[in-house]
């Protein structure tokens, strides 16, 4: 092959050569576009189920009641719960529950074990309770951060009751003491919290009675009956101090 044959034939080569990388250059590149175009839908998707999640924790923000450490869903509460009611403050609605802090504690009264403490066949109690909150149209409720207090309660003489002096609601619980005697411990919401309220700077009130009266939209009233002197029944009325939350 002369000289100038043999400059064509690698020209020719050459020309393939640059095609052929060319081509793979290509096919390449559209392998890489085809990977980025499948890699957005998945950025898109990751990105829009970061959003969702944070929309629905804004949407589980309580609105009336202050978040707590610990929550649990309102559905389970329902099972658990052995009171639950509907509570107020400042015009603003929410929902209570309370549990026993240990449910094995819940016993029957024995036939042979009648007394002032529960009659036979009643629910009887004795050990914390477990007090939530939760917004009247909310998913979660939020345990309050109460005292540590044992009651003994007769869960079938309904020792729970909610009554509203003014626009607040009051939670009183009753629990027995003697025959015929009571002791009241009563709690308010306030700022989204449920608290404790004094009366005399006590922290429960003794009555002779189950539920607490109320007066004139201001006032609480019981009696107490009294073996001693004076002998018989006293009542007491105590002013309710909406700034104070107490009845001093």
């Amino acid at each position: 092959m002369n000289r100038k044959k043999r400059i064509r034939v690698n020209m020719l080569y050459g020309v393939l050569f640059a095609m052929l990388i060319g081509i793979g250059g290509c096919a390449n590149s559209e392998k890489a576009e085809e990977e980025q175009a499948d890699l957005e839908p998945a950025a898109v998707s990751a990105k829009e189920d970061m959003q969702k999640e944070e929309t629905r924790q804004e949407v589980r923000q309580p609105i009336h009641v202050k978040k707590t450490d610990t929550s649990q869903a309102i559905s389970e509460l329902e099972n658990q719960a052995v009171f639950t009611d509907k509570v107020s403050y400042e015009e603003k609605e929410v929902r209570l529950f309370v549990l026993p802090a240990d449910k094995e504690k819940i016993q029957m009264v024995a036939a042979d074990e009648g007394s002032a403490f529960g009659q036979p066949g009643d629910q009887r109690y004795e050990g914390e309770l477990l007090f939530y909150l939760a917004d009247a149209a909310g998913e979660e409720a939020y345990l309050q951060d109460t005292d540590s207090t044992s009651y003994l309660l007769n869960l079938s003489n309904d020792p729970f009751t909610v009554q509203k002096v003014g626009s607040q609601s009051i939670l009183q619980i009753a629990e027995i003491v003697q025959s015929n005697g009571r002791e009241l411990s009563l709690f308010v919401l306030d700022q989204g919290l449920l608290h404790a309220v004094s009366v005399d700077e006590e922290q429960v009130l003794y009555a002779s009675t189950d539920k607490v009266k109320v007066v004139e939209d201001r006032y609480l009233q019981t009696y107490q009956y009294f073996n001693g002197e004076p002998l018989g029944w006293q009542f007491q009325t105590y002013e309710w101090h909406p700034d104070e939350k107490n009845f001093p």
